[in-house]
């Protein structure tokens, strides 16, 4: 999957398997414009987690994984801050400063086939004060 931002574009891998050997799933970040020599980075993220979701805004790189994690990380590659979902991701948009997620509900989808989803917006990510601004159901 992937994700394009105004200054660089975040891809993310599943976990594969290799000979035998389970690569993790991967975040990987390149600026259109390099600041610096090697200013693109790789993240392995943890055993067992894989990213579900990603998306680019002005400052950050956020990724969702199968854990419920939102994790958020800097343009440099530095891990801003990690914050739990109440369900799973379904998609996510990143817009300047700010980050929207959908996701579903703890008890979605019901018995009977429906889906609840949360619409959480996280907003002043830049200076790592991430708050929800808004909850919202659909």
């Amino acid at each position: 999957m992937a994700a394009m931002g105004t200054i660089g574009a975040a891809f993310a891998s599943p976990i594969t398997k290799e000979g035998g050997e389970t690569v993790p799933s991967q975040v990987f970040y390149r600026p259109f414009d390099s600041w610096a020599p090697n200013s693109d980075w790789t993240v392995n993220l943890a055993k067992g987690e894989e990213a579900t979701a990603i998306a680019v805004g002005a400052t950050f790189v956020a990724v969702a994984t199968s854990t419920r994690f939102l994790r958020i990380f800097s343009f440099s590659g530095v891990q801003l801050t990690v914050i739990s979902l109440m369900g799973d991701a379904v998609c996510m948009s990143g817009q300047d400063n700010m980050l929207g997620v959908v996701y579903h509900t703890p008890a979605s989808p019901s018995l009977a086939g429906d889906q609840v989803c949360l619409i959480s917006q996280y907003s002043d990510l830049s200076a790592n004060n991430s708050y929800i601004r808004s909850i919202s159901q659909t």
